[in-house]
């Protein structure tokens, strides 16, 4: 073998080893290339994730408000309603109250009445009392003239025998 021949056989060794070392270094790019690829690609899937999550979140937080909503009016139709019951209890004491006072009255008057129903009775019953005296000596007045025409009868009928 030539200088020359052993030369180039060196040479061809060195681009040889130059290739390989250079498809290592491609593959290795390749590899680092491909996990950048997966790593995207899982960061996209997160990202993904995180909008769907954000916008459940934004779901729930929307059904909470109108839950909230719904709730205080609810508690607002709670509160109308108490106050109309108060508002009603108010009157229905109110009535009761002037019932009570308007019993109270009618009480009184029936008093007042039977007070003057007693008065009239017991003047009723001295009126008795007085046209039973009256009927009385009326009887006896009576009596006694009926006794004094006797008396004159028989003072006739002996005159007219004399």
């Amino acid at each position: 073998m030539t200088q020359q021949q052993q030369k180039i056989q060196e040479r061809g060794q060195k681009m040889r080893e130059q290739e390989q070392k250079m498809t290592q270094q491609q593959q290795k790019i390749q590899e680092r290339g491909q996990k950048m690829r997966e790593k995207e690609q899982k960061m996209g899937e997160q990202e993904q994730k995180m909008t769907q999550q954000q916008q459940k979140i934004q779901e729930w937080r929307q059904k909470l408000r109108e839950q909230e909503q719904k709730m205080t009016q609810q508690q607002q139709k709670i509160q109308e309603r108490g106050q109309k019951m108060r508002e009603q209890e108010q009157k229905m004491t109110q009535q009761q109250q002037k019932i009570q006072e308007q019993g109270q009255k009618m009480r009184q008057q029936e008093q007042k009445m039977t007070e003057q129903q007693q008065k009239i009775q017991d003047r009723g019953q001295k009126m008795r009392a007085q046209e039973q005296k009256m009927t009385q000596q009326q009887q006896k007045i009576q009596e006694r003239g009926q006794k004094m025409r006797d008396q004159e009868q028989k003072m006739t009928e002996q005159q007219q025998k004399i």
